[in-house]
């Protein structure tokens, strides 16, 4: 939990490591990780610009690994996300801003803010659709059965 306000106005920086399993269920239902000991790095830093806007910006990094849709097996997938969370006094306020960035977020105002559910955010909208190998099972074993002599199906002569 950070006070938004209070960490803009100090500009304060804040780095922390969340662990997969640390976060709501609905990222793995998302993604169906196939590790939970998977961890990401949030760094958040506040700011006031010359406008007197106050900012958060945040980086996310880590590496998640995913259930493949085809093959079912664990795909790895670097994150580099970065956002940036303008915080508004009002809903009025948030209203009349015109932003064209679409890295900005608009955050009404909040005495505090649980920063895990920008995480799970972040994560979930970096995540492909459906996160895929390039190239799905192991070689060795595919070579092996297009080389097999014998017909699996064979045996179904014999009825």
């Amino acid at each position: 939990m950070i006070e938004p306000w209070r960490f803009c106005a100090e500009k304060i920086r804040l780095e922390r490591t969340f662990l997969l399993s640390e976060l709501d269920s609905r990222v793995d239902e998302y993604a169906h990780f196939g590790s939970m000991n998977d961890s990401v790095t949030l760094v958040l830093q506040g700011q006031i610009d010359e406008h007197h806007q106050h900012w958060i910006h945040l980086h996310l990094t880590g590496t998640v690994s995913p259930q493949c849709q085809r093959c079912l097996m664990p795909v790895s997938i670097n994150l580099d996300e970065k956002t940036r969370i303008l915080l508004c006094e009002n809903e009025e306020q948030a209203e009349q801003i015109d932003l064209e960035d679409d890295d900005v977020e608009i955050v009404g105002l909040q005495e505090t803010i649980d920063i895990r559910v920008w995480v799970e955010d972040l994560i979930i909208t970096a995540l492909p659709m459906a996160p895929c190998h390039e190239q799905c099972g192991d070689e060795d074993l595919t070579a092996q059965y297009k080389n097999q002599k014998d017909n699996p199906f064979a045996v179904l002569e014999n009825l």
